[in-house]
């Protein structure tokens, strides 16, 4: 598998429905039954990266971005530290390995921050400004967490056929490393939204598709 962040796995990533986009490819729309205008967009998009393939230079990465990714490396290895001696999941020691890019048939697919191998358990870090780590901390609970950030647990459990996720945030504050985490179960309910989602995204895929190759009027 391909680290993440590289060209390869950018490539692996295009033209499909990724985990890290889960909360549009779910989201609804405000009258009952509908579905929200992310979805669409999002559909464009993916059918867009296959039509044209996927150009990373422009790739635009927020301060806030750049400071997870910059930071997400430490906050993995105490992460994985805590896990071999059994202090996140009492009663277990697990070996924590990084991992790429995992597939869910032709159009889908998910890159958590972590997996435990020969296991149920996936793991996603997230290194956010302060006030929301200590939010977490004071709250302890899965309600608490960015209902984007669960959807994308989800759907990374449903790719990887896991069942818990450690979700793990971490900054530093002061010169000092604050840290939390919280077990996510795998949500059956929400799950199945997401698989029928993404035969619903197929669908409108190739309707873009088909307009693109209809109206092009040059080779790219």
């Amino acid at each position: 598998m391909s680290e993440q962040r590289t060209d390869i796995w950018f490539e692996q990533r295009g033209g499909r429905f990724t985990a890290s986009v889960a909360s549009d490819l779910i989201a609804d729309g405000r009258a009952k039954d509908s579905i929200g205008e992310s979805f669409y967009t999002l559909c464009k998009r993916v059918a867009n990266e296959r039509f044209f393939g996927v150009d990373t230079s422009w790739n635009v990465e927020s301060w806030d971005m750049k400071r997870g990714i910059e930071t997400e490396p430490e906050a993995f290895e105490l992460l994985a530290s805590l896990m071999r001696t059994g202090k996140v999941i009492q009663g277990e020691r697990h070996i924590l390995k990084t991992c790429a890019f995992f597939p869910y048939g032709e159009n889908a697919g998910a890159s958590p921050d972590g997996i435990v191998l020969d296991s149920d358990i996936v793991a996603e870090i997230k290194c956010p400004r302060p006030e929301k780590v200590f939010e977490l901390i004071k709250q302890n609970s899965v309600e608490a967490i960015d209902k984007k950030h669960y959807a994308q647990m989800q759907m990374q459990m449903l790719c990887t056929n896991s069942n818990r996720c450690v979700y793990f945030v971490y900054c530093v504050y002061k010169d000092k490393p604050i840290y939390h985490w919280v077990i996510v179960d795998r949500d059956e309910t929400l799950i199945e939204k997401i698989k029928t989602r993404i035969e619903l995204g197929e669908s409108e895929v190739q309707k873009e598709l088909e307009q693109l190759n209809n109206n092009i009027k040059f080779e790219y």
